[in-house]
């Protein structure tokens, strides 16, 4: 799609003197000022002249009422700059004769171009030609605000999102665009060539964080009701984006958020009903279920890990604000995961928001990476949020997904009784089993989990390890001491400590991975003693 060229809706002080009018006119100083817009003019010879002027005007003067007051002559362009004032157009032949040279120097200090007026030119002939230009750009203004009216309403009938409305204002524009959906917790971007060395090679959610902190933000809004916001990079957008067509934007992207809205409804209700169904219900028959996840599009086979999330609105937080976080918040976790090839699905409960996470690869690294971002970027991007989040570990396919929501509520319990916002489940330790609703399935959980197939006290094998790794711990590494508790040879229970760690991937000299071996044993001989250790027979 090209991008849509817009008239200017104010001239700048250049193209103002490219008028016939001033074609005997010279620009004495201010050359630096020559971009300042031009909004309206102002013919004054009165002593209290600044009393009437706008911003953005031009002043068109003899200096009749100052031009025997030396004081107020000095002051005159620092109070002209005070007032915002675009321009100053002196006629000075007739009581000033000379414009001094103070005026020049302040005029290129404030940035405000002075010009001389020819000696017979007319005020009169200065306003009309003035007006006729300001009228013309404003009715090619109004043409245009129509047709963008007209584009943009097409744009939305033939299916275009929010990314192709982005990329159309920032044509208009000339800036760098965000589009954030509060509805449907989407965002789309638009880089301006202009803004291409400054947030190109910056990440999607830093390019998110440049565009708040340097725009103007416009509230999407139609009867009272947010639909999102709009920003325009940069603070100057006066000669960009021209009022009446910044309204017709604003008035018609509602349209493409609510008829995003309604397309998502009916796939992201039977969706999030078939995922919250996987996540707690008994799952009687994996093939039926993994054919209607195929026919929702879900990748029910991938990894997957959940998410528990509860944003409440800090004390005296403005309500705006709360919203408009709470969807960057959600469209954040979206879009960093997305970045790992990862699949999110928000589904919003009683509790707390359930995040389900999925992708065909993980890589446990990249993952707590991203979440360490996520979650340094808490108390200066959320500041009016509350945030507590537990995550579960990664599980594959239909079962792991429940197991992935038990560990997810376990985390969340957790998170939700302490001073921090973020808990993973293999960072509880041994508060999982003081969080879970039900202790004994995770205790036997935990135990099937760390000691793995030497559980199994079938088998002869598996009991002559389990002994051996006992004495090891109890004696703390010492291999002789070992040796002699079990009557084997040092050898041997070197070669039993190898084939222990490779049956189980844990490290033995690891602090952690011994921890989580002790309590498992302990928990286990507690719970399996008498019949995994039987008397021996005389």
């Amino acid at each position: 799609m090209n991008p849509i060229e817009l008239p200017i809706l104010y001239p700048n002080v250049a193209e103002l003197l490219q008028l016939p009018v001033f074609q005997d006119c010279i620009l004495r100083s201010g050359q630096a000022g020559l971009n300042n817009p031009i909004h309206g003019f102002n013919l004054s010879d009165t002593p209290e002249y600044y009393r009437w002027l706008q911003p953005h005007e031009i002043l068109i003067t003899s200096c009749f009422a100052i031009h025997q007051n030396p004081d107020m002559l000095k002051s005159f362009i620092p109070t002209l700059a005070q007032q915002e004032i675009s321009a100053v157009f002196i006629k000075p032949y007739q009581y000033l004769k000379i414009i001094p040279d103070y005026m020049l120097v302040q005029s290129n200090q404030y940035r405000i171009p002075l010009i001389e007026l020819s000696e017979d030119i007319r005020f009169s002939a200065i306003t009309k030609d003035i007006s006729d230009e300001l009228m013309k750009r404003q009715t090619e203004s109004l043409t245009s605000a129509l047709s963008v009216n007209h584009i943009l309403t097409n744009i939305i009938i033939n299916g275009a999102g929010l990314d192709e409305i982005a990329y159309m204002i920032s044509g208009l524009s000339h800036s760098s665009v965000m589009i954030l959906d509060t509805v449907n917790n989407l965002r789309a971007i638009t880089i301006a060539p202009g803004d291409s060395d400054t947030l190109s090679h910056l990440s999607y959610d830093e390019q998110a964080q440049m565009l708040i902190s340097g725009s103007r933000m416009h509230e999407i809004q139609v009867d009272n009701t947010v639909f999102g916001y709009l920003y325009l990079y940069g603070t100057d957008l006066s000669t960009y984006l021209p009022m009446d067509i910044l309204i017709q934007i604003l008035h018609i992207i509602p349209l493409e958020i609510t008829k995003t809205q309604s397309l998502r409804a009916a796939r992201t209700s039977e969706l999030s009903n078939f995922i919250l169904h996987l996540l707690s219900d008994q799952i009687i028959d994996e093939t039926w279920e993994a054919a209607r996840a195929e026919r929702l599009g879900f990748p029910i086979n991938d990894f997957h890990t959940v998410l528990y999330l509860k944003a409440d609105h800090m004390p005296g937080s403005n309500e705006s604000i709360c919203v408009f976080q709470h969807s960057l918040l959600l469209n954040s976790i979206s879009y960093q995961f997305a970045v790992l090839g990862m699949e999110t699905q928000i589904i919003k409960t009683a509790p707390a928001y359930i995040l389900l996470l999925s992708g065909p690869e993980f890589c446990e690294k990249d993952f707590v990476r991203q979440l360490s971002l996520l979650t340094r970027s808490f108390p200066s991007t959320y500041s009016a949020l509350k945030i507590r989040i537990g995550c579960s570990r990664p599980h594959i396919g239909i079962t792991g997904i429940a197991q992935g929501n038990r560990e997810a509520a376990i985390a969340f319990q957790a998170v939700s009784n302490s001073r921090q916002s973020f808990l993973r489940f293999e960072e509880l330790g041994l508060l999982r089993f003081v969080y879970s609703d039900n202790p004994e399935y995770e205790i036997s959980l935990f135990i099937e989990e760390t000691l793995g197939e030497l559980a199994d006290t079938s088998q002869e094998r598996n009991l002559e390890l389990l002994r051996t790794l006992e004495s090891y711990l109890k004696n703390q590494g010492n291999l002789k001491r070992v040796s002699e508790e079990l009557f084997a040879h040092y050898n041997t229970v070197t070669y039993r400590l190898k084939n222990i760690q490779k049956t189980l991937g844990i490290d033995l000299h690891d602090v952690n991975d011994r921890f989580s071996l002790e309590l498992a044993l302990r928990l286990f001989y507690t719970v399996h003693y008498p019949k995994a250790f039987p008397e021996p027979t005389s």
